[in-house]
């Protein structure tokens, strides 16, 4: 076997037959082009310009598989971020970070984003919440 393939080797590439009279050669297959647009990262968090803040403040205290599973509006969001300080213990977040985060979570988890990819472990532990 090793020597058929050295000679394989040696021999180079076998060459490619032009298909006989009447019949057409088949297209190249279409190249598949990579997704546009920002991507997910491990984590499953779409990878856009806020991913970090919601990494740092929300993944601090759950996964974010958690806020995965949520669609939301921009001011549901912001409700829900004053729920968690009044009641969770989430600490005072500045003006600006606090919008860059809603400005993330309504552009990747808003409610007409339920098409956004998420953790392939995320789906069978987090059902998402009926009454939101």
């Amino acid at each position: 076997m090793s020597l058929a393939l050295l000679l394989l080797a040696c021999t180079g590439a076998p060459e490619v037959e032009s298909p006989p009279d009447g019949v057409e050669a088949a297209e190249p297959a279409e190249v598949i082009a990579a997704p546009k647009g920002p991507q997910p990262g491990a984590d499953g968090l779409v990878e856009a310009a806020g991913v970090e803040l919601v990494r740092a403040h929300c993944g601090a205290c759950h996964s974010t598989a958690l806020v995965q599973q949520n669609h939301m509006s921009r001011e549901r969001w912001d409700q829900t971020l004053t729920w968690m300080q009044q009641t969770q213990g989430l600490w005072d977040l500045p003006p600006t970070q606090r919008g860059a985060i809603l400005d993330y979570l309504a552009a990747w988890q808003g409610e007409d984003t339920q098409a956004t990819p998420s953790s392939p472990w995320a789906s069978p532990l987090y059902e998402p919440n009926p009454l939101w």
